[in-house]
């Protein structure tokens, strides 16, 4: 949120709490928020999660007015939404529970009614999801289809920690009528429980006429990270066409080549080595090839610098790329103290042709007599420790 605009909710919230004999602009909390330099940066999007405001700043200012500032603040600002919004809409909830949601939806105004509605539903989706969801589903006929996103978005994030059949049926409740939007994950909790059945969701998406209310965002890639070889075999047969399994322009994924971001998922996927070697091997060779590029240009840097990682090195293995990666990351140990132990994974008789390999590209990168000292020492100290 812009400073400007913390301003202007600063500037209306105080008069309206003068005016309701209350001293919230004079509190310290409040006048501390009014500050440029002292402003929190904004913390509540939606991620999947409950759209909530998590600054106790604004939490607490909200705190010090009477709920009927609170109604009219917000009844003041119902167009513009943000942080400060939904902390009033937190406030209102805590004090008037269900009710308040109820109430919202009794306003005159249709802007105001749908608007402080959706915020009060979207906080109590933070304390309760399943009842703000039976919530939702008795009074959206009120507003339309496309009323409560931030609650259903919350929904649909629990729904995926349970199982796909509990998802599947969510998602028949709660249909799009329209483009859909994205629904994120938060690094909070995993975002699928696991043994989520993702074949049975793929079939489901793939089997929908019209767009989903929701897109989630890198299904395949979470679908990789439990079975690797699955997803992969997945986007091998599917492409070439269009899918709202994964989306990327709002619409629908057309699958074409993998991409680093898959790739990265399967090597980081939670199975056994022989599973995502397994898998990789599936990817067509000019894809694994590309990504081996990203990986020795830096892209993800290849895990950290000096430290093997195993499954990178499995990435080598697949892309007859072994002897490549391993001479960089070892370069990558110069002016280090100690060797990682992650090094001993190397056999014996694989270590001095990768040293040498190591002293003749850095040789060409540095042909001068300081490089040389360098490189002997260097050599003393990897032959030293890498025994």
């Amino acid at each position: 949120m812009k400073t400007a605009h913390y301003w202007g909710i600063t500037a209306v919230l105080c008069g309206i709490a003068i005016r309701a004999g209350l001293t919230l602009g004079r509190h310290p909390d409040f006048q501390q928020a009014a500050k440029p330099d002292a402003l929190p940066a904004p913390s509540a999007t939606v991620t999947g999660e409950a759209f909530v405001s998590e600054s106790p700043v604004l939490r607490r200012a909200a705190a010090r007015c009477d709920t009927s500032a609170l109604w009219l603040w917000m009844q003041a600002h119902s167009g513009k939404g943000g942080e400060a919004f939904q902390a009033a809409a937190q406030e209102l909830l805590d004090r008037e529970g269900v009710a308040a949601i109820r109430h919202a939806c009794d306003l005159e105004d249709p802007e105001q009614r749908r608007t402080i509605s959706e915020a009060l539903l979207a906080a109590y989706s933070g304390k309760d999801v399943w009842a703000a969801y039976e919530i939702y589903k008795e009074l959206r006929d009120r507003f339309g289809l496309r009323w409560g996103d931030d609650m259903v978005n919350a929904v649909f994030t629990a729904a995926c920690r349970i199982s796909a059949d509990r998802l599947i049926v969510c998602m028949s409740e709660c249909p799009g009528g329209g483009p859909p939007g994205r629904l994120y994950f938060s690094e909070k909790t995993p975002p699928f429980a696991q043994g989520f059945d993702f074949p049975k969701l793929t079939a489901y998406l793939d089997a929908l006429k019209e767009p989903p209310r929701f897109i989630l965002d890198d299904l395949l890639g979470f679908w990789a990270k439990q079975h690797p070889a699955d997803a992969v075999s997945w986007h091998l047969a599917n492409r070439s066409r269009s899918s709202y399994v994964q989306g990327r322009d709002g619409m629908g994924l057309v699958s074409g080549d993998f991409d680093n971001e898959f790739m990265k998922s399967v090597i980081e996927s939670e199975g056994s080595r022989e599973e995502r070697v397994a898998a990789l091997r599936m990817i067509p060779e000019e894809n694994r090839k590309e990504l081996w590029v990203a990986l020795l240009s830096g892209e993800w840097a290849a895990g950290e610098s000096g430290v093997l990682d195993p499954k990178f090195l499995e990435v080598a293995e697949t892309t007859t790329g072994r002897g490549d990666f391993l001479t960089t990351k070892l370069l990558e140990t110069r002016g280090r103290e100690e060797l990682a132990a992650s090094w001993s994974v190397v056999p014996p008789e694989e270590r001095e042709a990768v040293i040498q390999e190591c002293l003749r590209r850095w040789e060409k990168e540095e042909p001068t007599q300081l490089g040389k000292r360098a490189r002997a020492q260097w050599q003393a100290w990897i032959e030293r420790e890498w025994r």
